[in-house]
């Protein structure tokens, strides 16, 4: 007895302790109810013989974890024939249900289309006979479950249930003849097949699902203080967005006078003025870095105050790699510097040329070679 308690609160401790990695695991979580029906007869007449009788009935079932619950369920029985000897029947039984699928593949957050379940039960079955005494018989059962999750919540389900009741009385078979086996086992003879179908909804739980959900690994108080560092680096976002909006303002501001400066002092009077601007990157890479923005958005603001000048782009590579790569490397950043000033700036694609040099020895420094040269021709 000792050792049958001992193995009782292990077992319900396992169970407690795998039901806390699911979020909505509460009491009144993970319920559902279903209407059931369907047909029994004798296993070694199979719905061949007057025995057979139809089934309607309900069931409540709370699933303690994604593979494993308990069903609760009373079914009541009448007779398909007129020459049937039953008038009635009712059973009154409890199923421990394990979930395949789950059991064996893991659960991945939401029930599956299809799941396989196993069910074991035991209960009471009441006869009441048209020629005979009423009898009540315990019983076992096996069977399984074929379940169909339907909807996007998966809160609605249909299943087949095939199973096996077999009695366990000693003093009475399920069925009053003279092939009834009064003695307890897995007899063919005192067993009942039984087909039901049901249809069962499952309760909102408090995570807001039909469903169990896994848990997040962290605490509330640690969730909370991720939000915090998330809001500090928005803000730290926010500012340096503001930062930019200044700076281009105050380049604006610049531009504006140096254009009148120019016009001042006659310096616009030469025929030709070449103004340069370069464009750093970083080794292999053909994406402008948030650093080098601005040598491009000089080059944008230049090219968006004077409508008469254009733009000749060159693109270089570093000597290190192939000469067919570095080729294409070049060409690329020379690109990437034209679409941003056309995006950016709305220029026109007529007054931009872009051109990959290959690999350069423009400077000493290997990574010095990795740029796009903008070279501003204004007449």
């Amino acid at each position: 007895m000792k050792k049958l308690l001992l193995s009782l609160v292990l077992c319900v401790t396992a169970v407690y302790t795998q039901a806390q990695s699911f979020a909505g695991n509460k009491f009144f979580d993970n319920w559902e109810i279903a209407v059931n029906g369907g047909a029994d007869t004798r296993m070694l007449s199979l719905f061949h013989d007057d025995a057979t009788n139809g089934k309607l009935g309900a069931s409540i079932r709370k699933d303690l974890l994604p593979a494993f619950g308990f069903e609760a369920l009373v079914n009541f029985g009448f007779p398909m024939k007129d020459n049937s000897p039953i008038k009635y029947s009712m059973e009154a039984g409890l199923n421990a249900i394990v979930n395949l699928n789950n059991s064996i593949s893991g659960y991945k957050g939401a029930p599956r289309l299809f799941e396989v379940e196993l069910l074991v039960g035991a209960g009471m079955l009441h006869y009441d006979y048209r020629e005979a005494d009423k009898y009540t018989s315990a019983y076992m059962k096996t069977g399984v479950n074929l379940n169909f999750n339907i909807g996007e919540a998966k809160a609605w389900k249909v299943a087949l249930r095939p199973a096996i009741l077999w009695n366990i009385d000693t003093e009475n078979g399920f069925i009053q003849s003279e092939n009834s086996c009064n003695k307890i086992g897995f007899d063919g003879r005192n067993a009942m097949v039984e087909v039901m179908a049901s249809i069962a909804y499952r309760f909102k739980t408090s995570n807001g699902k039909n469903h169990f959900v896994p848990a997040l690994a962290c605490t509330q108080a640690e969730f909370d203080d991720l939000n915090a560092q998330i809001n500090v680096l928005r803000g730290q976002l926010v500012d340096r967005d503001v930062k930019l909006i200044d700076a281009e303002a105050l380049t604006k501001k610049l531009t504006s006078e140096l254009e009148k400066c120019t016009k001042k002092y006659g310096v616009a009077s030469l025929q030709e003025r070449n103004l340069f601007s370069v464009v750093t990157f970083r080794q292999g890479s053909t994406t402008i870095d948030k650093s080098q923005i601005p040598n491009a958005d000089r080059v944008g603001v230049y090219l968006k105050h004077n409508p008469r000048a254009k733009c000749h782009i060159k693109g270089y590579a570093s000597p290190e790699g192939s000469r067919t790569i570095n080729q294409k490397i070049a060409l690329r950043r020379a690109q990437v510097v034209k679409k941003y000033l056309m995006k950016r700036y709305g220029i026109s694609a007529r007054r931009i040329t872009a051109q990959g040099q290959g690999a350069a020895k423009l400077y000493k420094e290997k990574d010095w070679n990795r740029v796009a040269v903008c070279t501003l021709i204004d007449k």
